[in-house]
């Protein structure tokens, strides 16, 4: 499997959504909220065929616990499970209910992976790193403002002389929790693109807990109510959202072509 879906999928044991009224979202303490409302399922998807191709989803207890994290490939319509193709049942949590490692195995790969999440005082992520088969892979490091906003990140490779991958800065107007800039440079094909992005004014309560979905891409998703990037070179993506009731991201879709669905727990 792909080092990008592995990292992908690994964070999601620190997916919640919190209620409505209460957008300080904390979403890497496990899942466990005020609301009782998990974002249990995440499905990539095709709107023209509305195929499911990838489906991660956490597995919980009578309780509510979760005590497992997969991902399934898929193919079919109402986001049918297929085949098995990650899947983390070792979760590790610090004094203040944080996740600190999830570790499982890569079916695809055969071999055992692990992710481990260091945090600052403040409770944000500051260092997330994949291990396969016992050894580093990848590193990738966070840093934030004076209002805990996301800065800085970059990734690490440590499997080939700890070169730097990739490193994103971004910019804020005013007190707004939303970049108003991203600067992404590619360091490994050496190209610099800045994006410039725009959001509606919803305050979604699901917001954080999409930051952790994607560790390794965490601009490109950690908002769900993201409606424009445009990287200044002709490229400019368009996207549409859709909340439940609960004022939830229920889906979100770029272009009108490929997006995702967002499922909740009771």
């Amino acid at each position: 499997m792909k080092k990008s879906i592995i990292l992908a999928v690994a964070a999601t044991l620190t997916l919640a959504a919190c209620k409505k009224s209460n957008n300080n979202t904390d979403p890497n303490n496990g899942g466990e909220t005020t609301s009782g409302k998990y974002l249990k399922k995440v499905n990539y998807w095709t709107v023209a065929t509305n195929k499911e191709t990838t489906i991660r989803e956490l597995v919980l207890n009578a309780n509510g616990d979760i005590t497992a994290l997969r991902t399934y490939t898929s193919n079919a319509q109402g986001g049918t499970a297929g085949n098995l193709i990650l899947e983390f049942t070792s979760i590790e949590k610090n004094s203040n209910g944080k996740v600190t490692k999830i570790s499982g195995q890569d079916k695809q790969q055969n071999i055992a992976v692990e992710h481990s999440f260091t945090y600052d005082a403040s409770g944000n992520l500051t260092k997330a790193v994949l291990k396969q088969s016992g050894a580093d892979f990848r590193t990738k490091n966070f840093n934030y403002d004076a209002s805990n906003r996301l800065i800085f990140e970059d990734e690490i490779a440590n499997n080939n002389s700890n070169k730097v991958v990739r490193e994103k800065s971004y910019t804020y107007t005013g007190t707004s929790a939303n970049p108003t800039t991203m600067v992404d440079n590619y360091v490994w094909y050496n190209t610099v693109t800045t994006y410039t992005l725009t959001f509606d004014d919803k305050k979604n309560p699901s917001q954080a807990a999409l930051a952790f979905l994607y560790p390794m891409n965490l601009v490109d998703f950690y908002k769900s109510n993201l409606l424009k990037s445009d990287n200044g070179k002709g490229v400019v993506l368009s996207y549409t959202l859709t909340y439940n009731s609960d004022g939830f991201a229920a889906s979100t879709t770029s272009d009108g072509s490929t997006g995702f669905k967002f499922e909740y727990s009771d």
